[in-house]
């Protein structure tokens, strides 16, 4: 739940305007009681595995303590894991649970110390506790200058309080006069929430400025969501709209003459199209310290790589209806002479939109081509992914049109009806010869799913070695495709019910999977084919 950059102003917390922000400050507080309730505990155990090794210990340990030191043990373990099974708590609630851990905790620390009225060492040991607490707290917790002190102050009071009756309760148990015992604590008290006052306003400076870096413009950065050949991409959130995006930034590495003019290229041939299974282009710019981005519609889905790896090889029907799709939008791009030249799995990103289910969009447009007439070739070698590249993108670049992508998106077909890319290989070199001279096993060998002849021969000229053996067009192709039986077997109803059944978790495991480096999944591009 998102509150309002003045709410958290007023409680002096730190401006949480996202929910990756929100959950990261209740992350640190179950961290911070999970750290507490350690060395709570340790001391806590180590303490009555004195007394049992040693009985003669005076004064000797007295019930009443057993009992609160047992019960902030409880309550510490308590808070921690409450904090890490809650799932959606608003800002607000979390800054009461910070109170509240500070308080609570004080009051138990504040409480043992006075039990200890006879035991001097152990009323010094609870003040040191409190301490350890406000300090760690410091450490652990994103907080103001202003918040920290206050509750420090509340905390170290308690102790403050406790210490001051004992001095006027039983003087005679104090090594030192009670005034002066209480003078002391208490200007030891107020150095402790000086140090942690001031510690919190430097860590809070710092993470401020991080934030700070995260921005682009009105957009503030969240999570990175993936990566490709120009630049990574986050999601983030404009500081008006409130509504999420993802931004591509182009890669230091990249960012030399040729590389902002290939990621210009890749911004304007995407926005040029407004198929709606095109991402969509919102803005594009340069932050102050120099990098390039742009900012597109976010997709809360998973790509068709994720897709097959979560949930295996996916039904004709629903597979038709993904190529459908994507042949429309290549249909446009392909009208305005624009070549895509890297179509696979992980570029196509499948989501439910506006309660629409299975939307396919295509992203990644950084190794397009522009086949506009009078346009000359300032390079030409091969460019594309290893598994899904047409044979004429590595025997002769220049010969890439719009049927390498059919090529390209007959391997995603291929890919998602059998679960595996049309060719097996130990590395990127002898998949890429595979599609210049092996022929594919037929997908009936490939797979147990039911799949079409119609289907299955319109995939297989898709995967044609000739370029002139493939369908004519994306609008060929897409006339095709509603011929097939499976057109008419896709049916909205069970999809919808997929994605309520999503499991994120899962998709969450396997993007982070696909996040690993692989060296085979792509092949290294010197250089790059652009209209000039």
């Amino acid at each position: 739940m998102r509150e309002s950059a003045q709410t958290d102003r007023k409680e002096g917390a730190p401006r949480i305007d996202d929910d990756e922000t929100r959950a990261f400050y209740q992350e640190r507080l179950a961290l911070f009681a999970k750290m507490m309730f350690i060395i709570d505990a340790t001391f806590f155990a180590g303490t009555l595995g004195a007394y049992l090794l040693y009985p003669e210990i005076k004064p000797a340990m007295s019930t009443e303590l057993l009992v609160v030191g047992a019960s902030s043990i409880m309550l510490l373990l308590g808070f921690w894991r409450f904090m890490l099974k809650t799932q959606r708590t608003s800002l607000r609630e979390i800054l009461w649970m910070d109170a509240f851990l500070v308080l609570t905790t004080s009051v138990v620390f504040s409480l043992l110390c006075f039990l200890s009225y006879d035991r001097e060492v152990n009323m010094w040991s609870m003040f040191i506790w409190t301490v350890f607490m406000v300090f760690g707290r410091v450490l652990y917790v994103p907080s103001s200058a202003k918040r920290t002190f206050l509750l420090s102050s509340a905390a170290v009071s308690m102790q403050f309080l406790a210490g001051t009756a004992v001095a006027i309760w039983q003087p005679d148990n104090l090594s030192v006069p009670g005034p002066l015992w209480s003078l002391g604590s208490g200007f030891y008290g107020a150095i402790a929430v000086l140090i942690a006052t001031v510690g919190s306003k430097v860590i809070y400076g710092l993470r401020s400025q991080v934030r700070a870096a995260k921005k682009l413009g009105q957009y503030t950065l969240g999570r990175k969501i993936g990566e490709g050949g120009m630049g990574t991409v986050y999601e983030a959130h404009h500081a008006l709209l409130r509504r999420p995006t993802a931004i591509k930034i182009l890669s230091p590495e990249k960012a030399s003459a040729d590389g902002m003019r290939r990621f210009e290229l890749e911004v304007q041939s995407t926005a040029e199209l407004a198929h709606p299974n095109t991402v969509a282009i919102f803005d594009y710019g340069r932050s102050s310290d120099g990098l390039f981005y742009y900012v597109m519609e976010y997709l809360d889905g998973l790509d068709l790589e994720a897709l097959v790896a979560a949930y295996g090889p996916q039904e004709a029907p629903r597979v038709v209806h993904i190529l459908m799709q994507v042949s429309g939008a290549l249909q446009e791009a392909h009208s305005r002479d624009l070549i895509h030249r890297d179509i696979k799995p992980a570029n196509i990103l499948l989501s439910e939109l506006g309660g629409v289910p299975d939307v396919a969009k295509i992203v990644d447009f950084g190794l397009v081509k522009e086949l506009a007439e009078g346009t000359k070739t300032t390079a030409s070698l091969a460019a594309g992914t290893p598994a899904y590249i047409a044979p004429e993108a590595v025997m002769d670049p220049d010969a890439v049109g719009a049927a390498s992508d059919i090529y390209c998106l007959g391997a995603v077909a291929y890919f998602l009806l059998t679960g595996a890319p049309v060719f097996e290989a130990k590395n990127a070199m002898e998949m890429v010869v595979h599609h210049v001279r092996t022929e594919p096993e037929p997908i009936s060998d490939r797979t147990d799913n039911t799949v079409s002849k119609e289907l299955s021969g319109i995939i297989m000229a898709c995967l044609a070695k000739s370029p002139k053996d493939r369908p004519a067009s994306a609008k060929a192709l897409r006339e095709s495709l509603r011929k097939t039986p499976e057109f008419s077997e896709w049916q909205e109803e069970p999809a919808l019910e997929w994605w309520k059944s999503l499991d994120h978790e899962l998709v969450a495991k396997v993007r982070d999977q696909e996040s690993a480096p692989d060296s085979d999944k792509a092949l290294t591009i010197g250089a790059w084919t652009v209209g000039s």
